[in-house]
């Protein structure tokens, strides 16, 4: 059933390993009254993406080793009645997988008002939408959004023997009826693209979707981002370059670049405690990888039109942060929206050091959680100590493992930072909760 890919993983503590921390709390340290000292680590296989309700209840999506009817990459909440939505995919009768949506209510079951009709099920529905993209065309959803009374999910679709492109599709929230699709290369004859997250502009009128995420262009991976018209699908040409922007981050590396990648993205959409022209202005993150293969955090904040915000970042509206000495990549950004920390940016990944804080082994990676302010700068009131009596603005957590890669990150209602992801062990990858004091 679904119900195995939606879980309270508060419920579901198997902890026996205990990652690196201080033991007082501060900004930035595992909160040890959550799991294990912090952590919590369930069964076999990966999380993508995490919410919390407002009980402070935790709801991830991800797979395990055999999922049963659909994976899901991403999930969202619905504030005005608590019900969760997933997306990803299911794959069909001729083995390709297709957009998948699922309802259910804030326990976690089916709506059996939304999606596919039951056969025979007197009026039931399966609580899971698809849609597909073509006969020969495998599409997978990777990231959503809610949009008043309708769902926004994209990911990528890839007809065989073609490119991989821009895939996104809107339902209606109620019955899951889909109301447009498209599917169209972000740049022509890019051999591989897809959304990574999706925001919705709620200060435009009518609203727009903005989505995040990356293409080939000129043989590199690119950092891009488009806007996109609710009532159509088809690109806002006001936004950007005709609709786009990419994004270019080898001022700052200082090399020439070889890949980067849009992978979250947050809208300002209220005043957040922040003056109000920058109502409605664009964060986005993801990485990006110098010629001699090296992996940096990547930030690009944009105006509310698209076009580069160089009053925040380093150099025209971009930076980079190093955490660990090796490797370092971002997947997944949330905005602090009320309290003392509202404006703040929260951004998780993996990082790679030469020496792990809680292991003898090298090289492996580690949860990394990176806070800034609305401009751009790293939160030296927040993270690891540098030893000279300040902050960081970043944390490192090791989970005596293999590798550790934080996918998916949610600021409960208490302001507290949950991050979702995997770790891996002889092999094997596991579920792996953390959540960290703000």
């Amino acid at each position: 059933m679904i119900q195995k890919i939606v879980r309270l993983l508060c419920l579901l503590i198997l902890v026996t390993n205990k990652s690196y921390c201080a033991k007082s709390n501060y900004p930035g340290s595992l909160d040890r009254s959550f799991g294990d000292n912090g952590i919590v680590i369930s069964n076999n296989g990966q999380l993508f993406g995490v919410a919390t309700q407002t009980s402070n209840a935790i709801i991830v999506a991800g797979d395990n080793i055999n999922p049963s009817i659909m994976v899901a990459h991403a999930v969202t909440i619905d504030p005005t009645d608590g019900d969760i939505f997933l997306a990803g995919s299911v794959t069909n009768d001729a083995g390709f997988d297709n957009f998948a949506v699922a309802r259910l209510n804030s326990a976690g079951i089916l709506d059996t008002n939304f999606g596919a009709l039951v056969p025979n099920g007197n009026g039931l529905r399966t609580g899971i939408a698809t849609n597909s993209f073509g006969a020969t065309t495998a599409s997978q959803a990777q990231a959503i959004a809610l949009d008043g009374t309708t769902l926004v999910v994209g990911g990528f679709a890839q007809t065989a023997g073609q490119q991989k492109r821009f895939a996104l599709a809107r339902y209606n929230i109620s019955n899951g009826a889909l109301l447009w699709q498209v599917s169209v290369p972000f740049t022509p004859n890019s051999p591989m693209e897809q959304i990574n997250s999706i925001a919705i502009d709620r200060i435009s009128s009518p609203q727009k979707i903005v989505v995040a995420g990356q293409s080939t262009i000129l043989n590199l991976k690119r950092f891009v981002l488009a806007r996109y018209n609710s009532s159509t699908g088809s690109l806002d040409t006001s936004f950007g370059t005709n609709g786009k922007t990419v994004t270019d981050f080898s001022n700052l590396t200082l090399t020439s670049r070889t890949d980067d990648s849009a992978q979250a993205l947050v809208i300002n959409n209220n005043a957040n405690g922040l003056v109000p022209e920058n109502v409605g202005f664009i964060t986005a993150a993801g990485y990006t990888v110098n010629n001699e293969g090296e992996p940096f955090f990547a930030l690009a904040y944009y105006d509310k039109d698209g076009k580069p915000d160089d009053s925040r970042g380093t150099f025209l509206g971009t930076q980079i942060t190093e955490i660990g000495t090796i490797s370092n990549q971002a997947n997944a950004m949330a905005m602090y929206t009320s309290g003392a920390h509202a404006g703040k940016i929260v951004v998780v990944g993996s990082t790679q050091t030469a020496l792990s804080k809680s292991t003898s082994k090298s090289n492996v990676s580690c949860f990394a959680v990176a806070r800034y302010d609305f401009n751009g700068q790293l939160d030296i009131t927040f993270g690891d100590s540098d030893g000279n009596g300040q902050r960081t603005g970043t944390v490192i957590t090791s989970f005596d493992a293999e590798n550790a890669i934080a996918t998916g990150v949610a600021i409960d209602a208490n302001n507290r930072i949950v991050v979702a992801g995997y770790v891996t062990r002889n092999g094997e990858p596991l579920m792996a909760l953390a959540r960290y004091n703000s």
